[in-house]
C-alpha cells in the first residue's frame, strides 16, 4: 500500500467445526450406511498460508458397532446366533453357497457408542477370526434388523478444527521533516524549530 508500512498482524477466528472419521472401516462395511457416508476416512489436516490457517485437534470419540445378520425373526438376546462381517450366503464355517445350511446375511446394522461392551470372543462369526462384543445393554429401542446383540467393532475419532484469517496492521508514512527553512504564513502554522546535536 503506497504511503503505508506494515507494522504488525494478528489472527482472527472465522469459523469452527468438527468431523468424525475412522481409518479402520472394513472393506465389507455397508457403504450406503449413514455412518460410512458421513464419516471421513482420515483425520482432517491443519494448514497455514500467508492469509489463512486451520488448527486441528484429533481425539478418540467412540466405537462403531456393526454386523451383517440373517433373517432370524424377532430380536432376541440369544448370543449363539452367528453374525458375519460380509454380505452373502455362508455356512457356519464361512463357506459361501446355497441350500439349507447356508444363511443369507443380508441385514446390516451399525451404531456408534462410547460404551466398552463386554468381549465375547471369536465364536459364531462365520469362522472369520473376528472379535465380537455383547451390546445387549446399549442397543437402541428400535432393534429392527439386529436379531442378536453380538457385534463387531472398530474405533472412530473426531477432528475438531478452528479456521482463522490474518488481519494486517498498517501505519501511514508521513514526512514530518523539512530541509528548508519554513516560515509561518496563512497556509502554514504551528512551525516548530528543532535542533539536532550529533556527537563528534
Amino acid at each position: 500500500m503506497d504511503g503505508y508500512t506494515q507494522v504488525g498482524s494478528y489472527w482472527v477466528e472465522s469459523g469452527k467445526g468438527s468431523k468424525n472419521y475412522s481409518p479402520y472401516f472394513p472393506s465389507t462395511f455397508n457403504t450406503s450406511h449413514w455412518i460410512y457416508t458421513s464419516f471421513a476416512k482420515a483425520a482432517l489436516s491443519g494448514y497455514e498460508t500467508e492469509t489463512t490457517k486451520r488448527v486441528v485437534t484429533n481425539n478418540w470419540a467412540g466405537y462403531v458397532y456393526w454386523h451383517w445378520m440373517y433373517n432370524a425373526g424377532s430380536y432376541s438376546t440369544v448370543l449363539n446366533r452367528r453374525i458375519s462381517d460380509r454380505q452373502g450366503q455362508y455356512d457356519e464355517y464361512g463357506n459361501s453357497g446355497s441350500g439349507t445350511k447356508y444363511y443369507a446375511y443380508n441385514y446390516f446394522y451399525a451404531f456408534t457408542s462410547t460404551a466398552n461392551c463386554p468381549y465375547l470372543g471369536k465364536d459364531y462369526c462365520c469362522s472369520r477370526n473376528q472379535e465380537s462384543y455383547n451390546c445387549h445393554d446399549i442397543l437402541p429401542a428400535d432393534k429392527s434388523g439386529i436379531f442378536t446383540p453380538r457385534f463387531f467393532r472398530f474405533s472412530y475419532y473426531v477432528s475438531n478444527y478452528v479456521d482463522y484469517y490474518k488481519m494486517f496492521q498498517y501505519q501511514k508514512v508521513e514526512q514530518l521533516e523539512s530541509e528548508t527553512q519554513i516560515e509561518a504564513s496563512d497556509t502554514v502554522s504551528n512551525v516548530q524549530e528543532w535542533v539536532q546535536y550529533r556527537a563528534k
